[in-house]
């Protein structure tokens, strides 16, 4: 009889002590993601990048977090041809983001919720053109060397729509009004395979962004405990 006692009572803590975790469980407070912008069409922004979302009130009304983002993409390419125009060309580009910001809903139900925020964002990409051109022309061979490099310093405003189809699961449809400064710097250089000198120089160049990007992330994160 007693071990019948001491096995129901045992039972009875470990249900009671399950409600309890399950009363006190805290909420997820890190998301981790992407943007899967790229797979649906063409953006200025890395094709890869984290992004990252960290709730700081979770015990208030409305849910605010602190968010970044870091994407970077690089691609290296050489064609060789045996036609007159060139044998050799080298493209190469980089392009690396960076972005931190804040965001609070503004309406929320239990599997989805509306919000505002805002993104502080730089970019900087780098694209450099080399071509050996052909010597079959009547013309001697030679290089040509064309490097760009952009900068983009901008705030993006973003009212998204976040939806949790599955538990830790979150896909956010973003829109975005931007407002920034790009700065960009195009240098040429081109050199005869004879010796004689060709042609270089450099462009600077400096202008103001305003827009408004109706798609301007698609994000898919988990919750992490």
């Amino acid at each position: 009889m007693k071990r019948i006692l001491l096995f129901l009572t045992a039972l009875g803590l470990i249900n009671t002590s399950d409600l309890l975790a399950q009363n006190t469980e805290k909420p997820s407070r890190w998301e981790i993601g992407v943007d899967a912008l790229s797979l649906f069409g063409k953006n200025t922004l890395p094709a890869y990048s984290i992004f990252g979302r960290y709730l700081i009130n979770s015990k208030g009304k409305k849910d605010a977090f602190l968010r970044t983002r870091l994407g970077y993409q690089s691609s290296d390419i050489i064609l060789n041809s045996t036609e007159d125009f060139f044998n050799y060309r080298e493209l190469e580009s980089n392009n690396l983001l960076v972005a931190v910001g804040f965001q609070k809903n503004i309406f929320s139900k239990s599997s989805s919720s509306i919000y505002y925020g805002g993104d502080l964002v730089f970019q900087k990409r780098t694209e450099n053109d080399f071509v050996i051109f052909s010597e079959k022309t009547q013309l001697p061979g030679y290089t040509n060397n064309n490097w760009n490099k952009y900068l983009l310093r901008s705030f993006v405003g973003i009212i998204g729509f976040n939806t949790k189809p599955i538990k830790y699961l979150n896909i956010s449809f973003e829109s975005g009004f931007f407002v920034g400064q790009t700065s960009s710097e195009y240098k040429y250089l081109a050199m005869f395979s004879n010796g004689d000198k060709g042609t270089n120089g450099i462009n600077s160049s400096k202008s103001s962004n305003i827009g408004f990007r109706p798609f301007h992330q698609i994000l898919f994160t988990l919750n992490l405990k």
